[in-house]
């Protein structure tokens, strides 16, 4: 789950930046691309894991009460990674996409006012435990799932309009009165060899807009 978390975070950045240039073609390619690479890698994992359990058990234990409860347990405990991966991949992805507030409504929904009394009041064992744990991760990962598509057009394209729009026209009419003004008097005052550079940098959140204008 940690390497999907990773994922999460290279999403967040790399999807941010395709936003803030205006690029949604890139973004939505890098979504995909992310996301089924790391579905890839945790179902691989976690089906090494459901496939040697007996042998991961064995390092720790021999006791046949232990061994028995364990493959009952297992193949949900292995359902419950893959579960809880896509969670930390969705995550990332909700950030990029600046509905990070809905991630956290759906982590108060999903698993305190659902998942809480569930586990309570349905648990009456380990292994109605182990039941339990992966179908309120599901509904959680489709909570998520459902956010990031009703807010990938809205806060997409608001985010793009506010923050890149008024940076991306900027530059634009930097360079045209540049070109007019005798004496380039836009030129900065810092040298960096033979060119001199100017920087217009946005920090706004999830939005990595750069613009470099050289001469």
């Amino acid at each position: 789950p940690s390497m999907c978390v990773r994922t999460g975070i290279g999403m967040c950045n790399v999807i941010g930046r395709h936003l803030g240039s205006g690029d949604i073609k890139a973004a939505k390619k890098t979504a995909a691309l992310a996301l089924g690479f790391g579905t890839a890698i945790v179902v691989a994992y976690s089906g090494a894991v459901l496939a040697f359990g007996a042998s991961i058990t064995a390092l720790f234990t021999e006791e046949a009460g232990v061994m028995a409860e364990r493959e009952a347990i297992w193949p949900w405990a292995a359902l419950f990674l893959v579960l809880d991966a896509e969670f930390g991949m969705l995550a990332g992805l909700n950030r990029a996409l600046g509905i990070q507030d809905w991630s956290a409504r759906c982590v108060w929904l999903c698993l305190w006012v659902v998942g809480t009394p569930l586990i309570f009041l349905g648990s009456s064992d380990l292994r109605a435990t182990w039941r339990l744990l992966p179908l309120i991760y599901l509904i959680f990962d489709v909570a998520l799932l459902c956010c990031s598509a009703a807010g990938r057009g809205r806060r997409t394209s608001v985010n793009t309009i506010v923050y890149g729009a008024p940076l991306l026209l900027g530059h634009a009419a930097f360079r045209v009165f540049d070109r007019r003004v005798p004496g380039r008097l836009l030129r900065p005052t810092l040298r960096a060899g033979r060119h001199r550079v100017a920087h217009i940098h946005t920090h706004r959140p999830n939005i990595g807009l750069s613009t470099a204008v050289s001469y």
